[in-house]
């Protein structure tokens, strides 16, 4: 239940139902990782830290934890925060969320190049999330191969459309102005 409120953008109702989850069995993993999410997108640094290391407690190489926790670690070197999420993706390749990482930190590195194959990996890995699609069309897009671009950002648009708002970090309309 709180999933499903999570995907429609009620994040306080998911907090709700996984805070109702938690109270039945403490150690609910995926409660655990939904408040974590939660969390960090409200802002509370502190307790999504403490749900990802209580995930990380029960499955020390939880690829959403470990990426969450890297995501929350603002303060490091761009270039340690690329070598660990490529550390990351190596152990985790199967992980969307791993792979999602270090394409993130490989942009901050300015190794585009390699952030386009991350995001690559995790889309392939969940092919109807619409952040990862977007992420390889932007990639793909700063690297100049435009005709692939243009695929992705079709494909953005695509999975905008079942893709509740609030699981959206970017504008439609700002799709549109790229891909024109």
């Amino acid at each position: 239940q709180g999933y499903a409120l999570l995907l429609e953008g009620r994040m306080d109702d998911a907090a709700v139902a996984y805070g109702q989850a938690l109270r039945a069995n403490a150690d609910e993993r995926d409660a655990l990782l939904g408040m974590a999410y939660i969390s960090q997108k409200k802002g509370q640094r502190e307790d999504a830290q403490s749900y990802y290391r209580r995930v990380l407690r029960q499955e020390p190489n939880n690829a959403r934890a470990l990426a969450g926790l890297q995501a929350l670690d603002s303060g490091s070197d761009a270039t340690l925060t690329a070598s660990r999420a490529s550390d990351l993706a190596a152990r985790q390749p199967d992980s969307a969320a791993a792979m999602a990482m270090a394409g993130n930190a490989f942009v901050r590195d300015g190794l585009v190049s390699n952030a386009a194959q991350a995001y690559a990996r995790a889309q392939a890995l969940e092919p109807n999330n619409p952040l990862h699609a977007y992420n390889h069309a932007v990639a793909l897009d700063r690297l100049g191969r435009f005709a692939a671009a243009i695929v992705q950002y079709e494909r953005v648009l695509s999975l905008s459309i079942i893709a509740p708002a609030g699981e959206r970090p970017y504008r439609v309309e700002d799709v549109r102005l790229r891909l024109a």
